[in-house]
Formats: C-alpha cells, sequence, structure tokens
C-alpha cells in the first residue's frame, strides 16, 4: 500500500504522533519507508529524531547513512550519540572521517562513542586521531584510546605512535603511553627506534624506553 499520507505526520508539532508514525513505518519492516524516515530525522522534537534514528537502523537503511551523518552536528548530545551508533551498527565504512572529526566533539560522551566507532570500524585512516585522543583532556578518552590502540593491535599504529613519540610538542605522559603501546605490539622494528631515544633528555622517556 502507500505510505504516502504518513509523510505529512512528520511535520506535526505534536511529538506523540510523530513518534508513532515513526514507530508504525519501522513496524512495516518496508525499506521503501526509508525515505520517507529521513522527514522524520528534521522534526523539531530530539526524540521523533531519535526513534528515526533507531528506525533506519533496524530497517538496514544504508540508503540514509548521509542523512545519519547530517545529525553528527545536532545540538543534543543524545542525538549525536545515537547516531554514532546507528551508523557504526549499519557498517558505515564511508563515515568514518565524520567520527574522525567527532574526536573533537566538545561532548566527553560524544568522543568516547567516536572512538568506539573506530574502534570497530578499524581502518587505519583513523589512527592517527586515536592516537591523539591520548592526549584528550578527559582522562576517560584517554584511557579509552590507550585500550583501543591495545585491543586492535595493528601494525599499522607503529608509524603513528613512533610520530606521538618523536613529538615534542606531545605531552610527556602523552609520549610514555605512545611508548608502552609500541612496545606491545611487539614488532622487531620497535626495539631499533627504542635504540634512538635511550639518551633522551627527558628522564620519563628514558625510563619508559627501558622499561
Amino acid at each position: 500500500g502507500s505510505f504516502a499520507p504518513i509523510k505529512d505526520f512528520a511535520s506535526d508539532p505534536n511529538t506523540d504522533v510523530a513518534t508513532n508514525a515513526v514507530w508504525f513505518l519501522e513496524a512495516t519492516a518496508d525499506p521503501r519507508t526509508v525515505p520517507l524516515l529521513l522527514d522524520y530525522l528534521e522534526h523539531p522534537s530530539d526524540e521523533v529524531k531519535i526513534q528515526a534514528v533507531w528506525a533506519l537502523e533496524h530497517l538496514q537503511g544504508k540508503e540514509g547513512l548521509d542523512a545519519l551523518r547530517a545529525k553528527l552536528v545536532e545540538k543534543s548530545v543524545r542525538v549525536r550519540i545515537e547516531a554514532i551508533k546507528s551508523m557504526v551498527k549499519l557498517n558505515d565504512s564511508a563515515g568514518v572521517e565524520a567520527l574522525v572529526m567527532k574526536m573533537s566533539d566538545p561532548d566527553e560522551n560524544v568522543r568516547v562513542y567516536a572512538l568506539w566507532g573506530l574502534e570497530r570500524l578499524n581502518d587505519a585512516a583513523s589512527y592517527p586521531a586515536i592516537v591523539r585522543a591520548l592526549a584528550d583532556h578527559s582522562e576517560r578518552v584517554r584511557n579509552d584510546a590507550f585500550m583501543v590502540i591495545k585491543t586492535l593491535k595493528n601494525q599499522d599504529f607503529l608509524p603513528v605512535l613512533e610520530n606521538a613519540i618523536e613529538d615534542t610538542d606531545f605531552p610527556v605522559e602523552c609520549r610514555v603511553s605512545a611508548i608502552e603501546l609500541l612496545g606491545s605490539l611487539g614488532e622487531p622494528e620497535a626495539a631499533s627506534f627504542f635504540a634512538t631515544f635511550r639518551g633522551n633528555a627527558d628522564a620519563r622517556i628514558r625510563k619508559a624506553i627501558l622499561s
């Protein structure tokens, strides 16, 4: 049947009416409803936007991924986070750059979810942003970035970590974290790289290299 009448509810200021319309579209499990759901992403209510995000994810509406990425700049933190979660669950490999941008989001929770998303999409293009997060002003983000690098244990992190260690503008404690992570990669190249730092002027760097 036609879903056209449901389109009109996307502009209905009544949150309950618009939410019910989203639930109806989702319940059809019909991919033809995806273009209609995109209209509900623009509803004034954050709750309706979130319901539409979830519906797109449930319907595997990959043609809505551009619209989901656009929600990453929403004023609402919750909408930004739910958009990230749905992008990742829809395996939005083309959204890696958008998630990298969210690593500079002013909200700590958004940065945490962006990092979570980058870990799951695991694209080497995001590795510099993940390593930079070792210097995030949030301890939670710094710790999460450390664990992401340790968990992924990808050799493509090697040159990025080396650059961080060599960067004297990078905070010393973050360079120390990068040294520990580089050592945990277990690559032979790391040993020769460390050899060049044994005479470093900073005792904390020398100690990290030796340990």
